[in-house]
């Protein structure tokens, strides 16, 4: 196979890996329109696969069913006990390898529960007794099938970067990465989860969940005809049931999931689906629009074009004496424009409107609603965020080279003022990310900030760094004066490379005017979607070939320190596939890094190591961390206890909890914004 062939592989290879880290379909967090703003995390995936979402038109593409009418109720359904959710767009399935969707996820928070509820970094356990963690110092050799040094299933040969258990005597620190020499005797950290089920969880049809259901999943994922990622299949050496209840996960040697909740497979009931071949239950219409579930509700109807219907779960047990508040839940589906489902709330269709729905350019309105009192709304900053990223080498030899100087990376930073574009754009419902992970995060950084708006401390740290302001005119850009590797009287103009989305066309034209008065000149260039994201040399991003580009990375899954490590620098070596795509390198940050990869499953609540390497992150700056994506959601003031929580995999986690109420009690997750402006 030729150079050519092979680099197309692999290229297509990296698109889905690095989205890759959940054993269930990917799903989009954000409420941000593609057409808009979309990050290069769903980019990747939409040039990796085609995507599975198809608008119903008459005819169910994944069942064959046509619509069907509402059938006359045979008792009479008290109205307050009936909770009406509108989604943006009707799953294309329910059965969770058969589909990516939010909105499919919406539903299925009616039929589940759990099996974890993770938000916020954590991982709330639902249908378990005990969670039991251990780890082990197990010898390696060459042939082993190992984790190495970029999270890789790999085999232990000679010059494979990996990550030894005892690292001090090998490359000086704990969690270092250390290149096998082929003969050096090595041992890694090899890890074992024991899951125990609790007593007494039944299916919706009366069958007991058992181990052998989430193992049966497990098998069911690892099938070729299902279109999930596989991260967690081949980092997995055993998925056994030891009884009824108990399950017992085994890594390979050298991987440490993040979350214990990374390695459970969501059940399926074996005793419905065994014995079919797995091609015949991704057709199957019952497993499409009918599953079953251990959750508070079970599926009732499905409508195509108009709603789903769920009903109560005789079988549920919440292990608690509360019993869910409502008799039944309908998910109706009115299109992803926000006006059609604002109005259905203002008219009492719609109790709930899910994060699915496009909101954003709805969002002054809401929040004067809010601020009225007529309706509630939930902000809530997810993990994935836009930034600047500064071209540290460039892949062409003869470009210059502006930001070698950290005080020149410091100085554009104070340059833009991120709150007031956060105002201006988003009415200040997000915030400038610091690290990785939004305030309310398990692993954020207490009592940091980042570096804030200053345009005299800016002037003067590029005049330190030797750019000058030569004619004392801020709007023509300063000239290099005794900088080492660039010619004097060079002028300050950044080659500025971002997508042609509307939203990122906004956001660039107020970067470069604020660039503009610190005596930077920015050259913007404009790339529709494939153009950016192409494959290097020839791509602007991935072929290195900016000065700055502004795009969006995710931290929702896995470890987002593994996006700058100094391994990740696409090049022609590695066939230009990499995340790294400023070609930021420090030792410091890649053996911080390895810590943090290793720490957060064992000491949880210990975030020393995660806050160590995010401290680096801020303080190199190899990019400027502009906002923090966002989700929206709105309900009637009368709907209690809804909570958007950051990287949760729907607003509805807790619907079993949900309830209504004659008087107001919808407690509202905003900024604010009028509260020093009353009305």
């Amino acid at each position: 196979m030729g150079k050519i062939s092979i680099r197309k592989i692999l290229w297509l290879c990296f698109f889905i890996c690095v989205i890759s880290a959940c054993n269930i379909p990917l799903s989009s967090t954000g409420t941000e329109n593609p057409k808009s703003s979309t990050s290069i995390e769903t980019i990747l995936t939409e040039m990796a696969m085609k995507t599975m979402e198809a608008a119903h038109s008459g005819t169910n593409e994944t069942t064959g069913k046509t619509p069907e009418p509402e059938p006359s109720q045979v008792h009479t359904v008290d109205p307050s006990k009936v909770l009406n959710v509108c989604l943006g767009k009707e799953p294309e399935s329910l059965f969770f390898y058969n589909s990516s969707s939010r909105s499919m996820w919406s539903v299925l928070e009616s039929i589940y529960d759990g099996p974890f509820d993770v938000m916020n970094g954590e991982s709330y356990p639902r249908i378990f007794e005990d969670i039991q963690i251990e780890k082990e110092a197990v010898s390696v050799s060459e042939g082993s099938l190992i984790t190495n040094a970029r999270g890789e299933l790999d085999s232990l040969k000679k010059g494979v970067e990996m990550i030894p258990a005892e690292g001090i005597g090998l490359c000086g620190a704990d969690q270092c990465v250390f290149t096998w020499d082929g003969a050096t005797p090595v041992t890694m950290i090899q890890t074992t989860i024991i899951f125990t089920i609790k007593a007494g969880i039944k299916w919706s049809d009366g069958e007991s969940l058992t181990s052998n259901d989430s193992v049966f999943s497990w098998k069911v994922d690892a099938d070729k005809n299902v279109k999930t990622s596989k991260k967690f299949q081949k980092l997995t050496e055993s998925y056994t049931a030891l009884d009824d209840l108990r399950i017992e996960w085994k890594g390979v040697p050298g991987f440490i999931p993040q979350k214990s909740s990374d390695v459970f497979w969501i059940p399926l009931p074996e005793h419905l689906l065994s014995g079919k071949a797995v091609a015949d239950i991704l057709k199957d219409p019952e497993v499409n629009t009918s599953p079953i579930g251990w959750g508070a509700y079970k599926i009732h109807k499905w409508i195509p074009g108009d709603r789903i219907t769920a009903i109560r779960n005789e079988y549920y047990n919440n292990f608690s004496e509360t019993e869910p508040f409502f008799d039944q839940i309908v998910f109706r589906f009115l299109g992803s424009a926000g006006d059609n489902n604002l109005a259905a709330l203002e008219s009492d269709s719609c109790d709930i409107i899910d994060t699915t729905v496009e909101l954003r350019k709805d969002l002054e309105p809401i929040l004067e609603d809010v601020r009225d009192g007529k309706m509630a709304v939930y902000v809530a900053p997810q993990s994935s965020w836009e930034q600047i990223t500064f071209n540290l080498q460039p892949a062409a030899a003869d470009q210059i080279r502006f930001f070698s100087d950290i005080n020149v990376r410091t100085a554009i930073a104070k340059c833009i003022d991120r709150n007031q574009l956060i105002r201006k754009v988003f009415y200040g419902q997000t915030e400038v990310p610091y690290g990785f992970y939004p305030g309310g995060h398990a692993l954020y950084v207490p009592d940091a900030s980042a570096l804030s708006y200053d345009r005299e401390g800016a002037d003067s740290l590029l005049t330190a760094a030797g750019w000058v302001d030569h004619d004392q005119n801020p709007e023509t850009p300063r000239i290099a004066q005794g900088i080492e590797g660039i010619p004097d009287g060079t002028e300050m103009i950044l080659r500025f490379e971002t997508s042609n989305s509307t939203l990122r066309l906004q956001i660039a034209e107020n970067i470069s005017e604020s660039l503009q008065t610190c005596g930077i000149g920015v050259s913007s260039n404009t790339n529709t979607l494939d153009q950016f994201y192409a494959q290097g040399p020839d791509g602007p991003l991935f072929g290195r070939k900016f000065d700055i580009a502004m795009f969006g990375w995710s931290g929702a899954d896995q470890f987002p320190c593994s996006i700058y490590l100094s391994n990740q620098i696409p090049t022609d070596e590695n066939f230009w596939i990499g995340t790294n795509v400023g070609g930021y390198q420090s030792s410091e940050y890649d053996r911080l890094c390895g810590a943090a990869r290793m720490s957060n499953l064992f000491s949880p609540g210990k975030n020393d190591d995660q806050w160590a390497v995010q401290k680096v992150y801020a303080a190199d700056l190899p990019v400027i961390p502009l906002y923090f994506d966002f989700s929206i959601a709105v309900s009637d003031v009368n709907i209690c206890g809804i909570r958007n929580e950051s990287g949760s995999r729907s607003l509805l986690w807790n619907l079993e909890t949900l309830s209504s109420s004659e008087d107001s009690c919808a407690v509202s997750q905003w900024n604010n914004i009028y509260a020093d402006n009353p009305q």
